[in-house]
């Protein structure tokens, strides 16, 4: 796929993604179905922001991700970066309003212990991406 296909796919597929992620959500917690309007709003309205930042972050790995004529392999790609969350040690992060850990195959970020969360989200705890999760971004991507 061309570095313009796979910008373009690119954009459209995590917004997919991140909406299917929040559905998945709820289905486990429908406590957080209100919740869930809103995120998926701030989601589509984040990426709208966000549209330039993410084509100057991929024009920029395309040094390292595409060959010498601007194609980049998907499938390799996928490949690649779920080996290394998989093989990744467990290490923490703390991003201010969130905090949580990658590694071992999945990203786990903790949703904070206190009542407005717990009213908006139920008693989740954390909400996890799986190496299952990226498998569905990537379909997207190549759909």
């Amino acid at each position: 796929m061309n570095i313009k296909d796979f910008k373009d796919r690119m954009h459209e597929a995590i917004e997919e993604w991140g909406v299917s992620l929040i559905n998945s959500f709820v289905q486990q917690h429908p406590s957080a179905s209100v919740a869930a309007v809103y995120a998926k709003r701030g989601l589509h309205n984040y990426m709208c922001m966000e549209d330039d930042r993410l084509n100057k972050m991929i024009d920029n790995a395309a040094i390292f991700i595409a060959n010498e004529h601007g194609e980049v392999n998907v499938n390799t790609l996928y490949d690649d970066m779920i080996s290394l969350l998989c093989t990744m040690e467990e290490t923490s992060f703390d991003l201010g309003l969130c905090s949580g850990c990658v590694g071992q195959g999945q990203i786990k970020i903790n949703l904070p212990d206190n009542f407005i969360c717990n009213m908006l989200f139920g008693n989740a705890g954390a909400v996890k991406i799986t190496k299952e999760d990226f498998l569905e971004l990537k379909n997207m991507i190549l759909e």
